[in-house]
């Protein structure tokens, strides 16, 4: 209150440090907690209300701050390094791998690079030494470990400063690898084969190329928006969770020549895609593709199933082909891909709802497999003159609704309906189908199409002006 008017802002503008409005005792200063003995430490990590800082000195969750031993401690990051002999070990207030993927320590000794900085050296029983390189704040920005081949979840999750991994031994990651890490540029995991959940996860903006030659399977959310990764190369990938390479926008193309199942919105949201390889894939989850809208052509030859939005938003797309595919899931199948023309899928027997919803471009359809048919198919559809279905046996709601150019429908084997078949159907002539035995058919379907030619599966015509 005894503060001279303007001081504030004179702190705020010069020096970054605030008034806290909501205490009464002191001042906000970035990258400072104020302890419970009234005095400010400056901390280069936080965890769970733990502050890691200078000289030092860990503030614990209750405010009280807890002086280490120079002589005995090193505080790297958020992990105390016992140096005393016959208690060395490396140990942390919260859960990571990091702790056990050290090895059996006989000795810890500190060194300096070329630039300066410390170099915590774990001799470790029968293997190389592990190095581990900080900064002027005790930050780790370096890992060589050439002997760990496996690590567990949260391995160095909460280590934001990484500059250079080498885990050459690597070949099976837990969930959570590194997931805070926003300054990777480089790693080497060559002999990585199978990752957990959320690998990279969100932050890291450093990696451009990345290089996993033995990878086989990874979970979900791998390298969840890390907006900077230009080159992946994985070429024994087989399957994939959900959130693969999700809202990565500077990849252009991607060749997963093994790649054979994924789950729910692979590549969703990758603005600057313009290819995409992988002939093997035969089975996706939901959202597949979505959102891609430099995407020209897709060739999936032996994709059988997909999940629901398969391929939605993507105007640019003009050539798609499925030769395999069997069953579409619901919920926009190719939405407003109005580049594409024609569509070919000679496998397909069973496709859900708000199937080609809003392409109004679609003027050659063949699918003369398909069965079952789930609400709004072909909805708004304008270009179709002509629809053979000789397979279909029933429809769902709203059947072609608002299709005012089909004028020949055959559908031989039809027989139930939803509501609204053929609503608004006027210009339909000529119907191959035998409605008498249709289950859901009402009066309302036969006054929309009262001049049409009905041909029975008996192929007797029945005019019904």
């Amino acid at each position: 209150d005894n503060i001279i008017f303007g001081l504030s802002s004179a702190f705020a503008s010069t020096y970054d440090i605030r008034l806290n409005e909501h205490q009464s005792h002191g001042f906000d200063l970035d990258n400072y907690v104020l302890a419970n003995d009234g005095k400010y430490y400056r901390y280069n990590n936080e965890v769970y209300g733990v502050y890691y800082c200078e000289n030092n000195y860990i503030v614990q969750q209750n405010g009280n701050p807890k002086k280490l031993d120079p002589a005995r401690y090193i505080l790297m990051d958020y992990f105390v390094v016992d140096m005393a002999k016959g208690s060395q070990s490396v140990r942390a207030e919260v859960k990571d791998a990091f702790t056990e993927s050290i090895g059996q320590i006989e000795s810890i000794s500190v060194e300096r690079d070329e630039d300066k900085n410390k170099v915590v050296c774990f001799k470790v029983k029968d293997g190389e030494d592990v190095l581990i390189t900080l900064n002027k704040k005790n930050q780790i920005i370096k890992v060589d470990n050439k002997n760990i081949t496996s690590v567990g979840n949260y391995y160095l999750y909460a280590c934001e400063n990484i500059e250079k991994v080498n885990l050459p031994s690597l070949t099976s990651a837990d969930n959570y690898f590194m997931m805070s890490n926003s300054s990777l540029p480089e790693i080497n995991l060559s002999s990585l084969e199978s990752i957990g959940n959320d690998f990279f996860y969100w932050s890291n903006i450093g990696i451009k190329h990345l290089d996993l030659p033995a990878l086989t399977t990874v979970g979900d959310n791998f390298l969840y928006r890390n907006m900077s990764l230009k080159t992946i190369n994985a070429p024994k990938l087989t399957s994939v969770g959900d959130c693969f390479l999700n809202n990565n926008n500077s990849l252009k193309e991607l060749d997963f020549p093994s790649l054979k199942t994924t789950g729910n919105y692979f590549l969703f949201a990758n603005g600057s895609l313009d290819r995409l390889n992988a002939p093997l894939l035969y089975k996706v989850g939901c959202d597949f593709l979505r959102n891609n809208p430099r995407l020209v052509r897709v060739d999936l030859p032996l994709l059988e199933s997909c999940g629901d939005n398969f391929f939605t938003q993507n105007l640019c797309a003009t050539e798609i082909n499925l030769p395999s595919l069997k069953s579409v899931g619901d919920g926009f199948f190719l939405l407003n891909a109005n580049s594409i023309k024609q569509l070919y899928l000679p496998q397909l027997c069973d496709v859900g709802s708000d199937f080609l919803y809003f392409n109004y471009t679609i003027d050659r359809l063949h699918m003369p497999m398909l069965a079952r048919v789930g609400d709004s198919f072909l909805k708004s559809n304008t270009s179709l003159t002509e629809l053979n279905l000789p397979s279909t046996t029933s429809v769902g709601d709203e059947f072609i609704l608002s299709n005012n150019t089909i004028s020949v429908l055959n559908m031989p084997s039809l027989k139930s309906v939803g509501k609204y078949f053929l609503c608004n159907g006027k210009n339909i002539s000529k119907i191959s189908s035998n409605f008498k035995t249709l289950d859901g058919l009402n009066d309302r379907f036969l006054s929309k199409i009262i001049n049409a030619t009905i041909i029975t599966n008996k192929n007797t015509d029945k005019s019904m002006s």
